[in-house]
């Protein structure tokens, strides 16, 4: 793998890292934070030497994610860092929201201790860990990368999506090339 693509893949990696699965559940319930759990282990485990040159590459992409979904308007002076109204307490009230239909599901209070969420958490993303016999982390079964296209017609969208599938620099990849073909056949009627 080329060192450019290998960067992006890691940079990848290290942002996927960043916010861990458990972090809805143990967020303001854990003095370690989200950080202090799964990432920091998975981090270890996956970047013995740190994230280097990385780990600004991550800061700056978590500033810009927490800054889209967490608008500040002014705040009493008792609020503290944010606003009450803006901080998450999915363990006291958690409830899940159908992203089309705006259905609310309420789960009923969380009675998990935040250590059993995490060592949960960790132990089965530390099991997905695969390294080859030098060291080297290595891709293991079941990863999807999707590659989509927009064109005029369907005919152009997938040749474009296909061009796109050659630049990926993967070379135990594989790549169905049939995708698409009933869409491409009705369109050359």
């Amino acid at each position: 793998m080329s060192e450019p693509t290998q960067t992006i893949w890691l940079a990848k990696l290290a942002a996927w890292t960043h916010d861990p699965a458990e972090k809805a559940l143990v967020l303001l319930r854990d003095p370690a934070g989200h950080e202090g759990g799964t990432v920091r282990e998975l981090q270890q485990a996956l970047f013995p030497d740190g994230l280097g040159a990385l780990a600004a590459h991550v800061k700056r992409a978590d500033h810009w994610a927490s800054a889209a979904d967490r608008p500040q308007f002014p705040r009493d002076s008792k609020d503290g860092r944010y606003a009450a109204w803006t901080q998450v307490r999915f363990a006291e009230s958690p409830v899940l929201i159908h992203p089309l239909s705006g259905t609310a599901y309420p789960l009923g209070k969380l009675d998990i201790d935040p250590a059993h969420i995490k060592a949960a958490s960790t132990a089965h993303f530390k099991g997905l860990i695969e390294r080859d016999a030098d060291g080297r982390l290595v891709a293991a079964g079941g990863r999807v990368l999707n590659v989509t296209a927009r064109a005029k017609d369907v005919t152009q969208a997938q040749a474009l999506a296909y061009k796109a599938v050659d630049l990926i620099d993967f070379p135990d990849g594989f790549c169905r090339r049939d995708i698409g073909w009933r869409a491409v056949g009705r369109g050359q009627r």
